[in-house]
């Protein structure tokens, strides 16, 4: 599983569809991978939220969650995976998800 971190510049916050700039990434330990597949299938569903986030992460070949997952990692805290079949799934981040993810 690769983990990619962006920050979202601050022209393009509050922007109906903001670019990042990339910060890092890298490829996932598998214990780390394990904790964060566990810690995403135990998300409850997104609450309303209109704020936008500075930073997201991106997770690739998530087996779990499908192809990708989409993480804010700060103000609302949504999830948003794509799985491999089916509708894409919005659920709310909680703080061991964020901490797994900002290591």
């Amino acid at each position: 599983m690769r983990l990619c971190v962006y920050r979202v510049p601050t022209q393009q916050q509050d922007t109906p569809q903001p670019a990042g700039t990339f910060e890092y990434g890298l490829l996932l330990p598998q214990h780390r991978r394990a904790a964060i597949e566990r810690t995403l299938t135990a998300l409850r569903p997104a609450e309303q939220c209109s704020d936008a986030a500075h930073r997201f992460a991106a997770l690739q070949d998530a087996t779990i969650t499908g192809d990708v997952a989409y993480i804010e990692l700060d103000h609302c805290r949504r999830v948003l995976a794509t799985p491999l079949y089916g509708p894409p799934i919005l659920v709310q981040a909680d703080n061991a998800l964020i901490e797994l993810l900002s290591r």
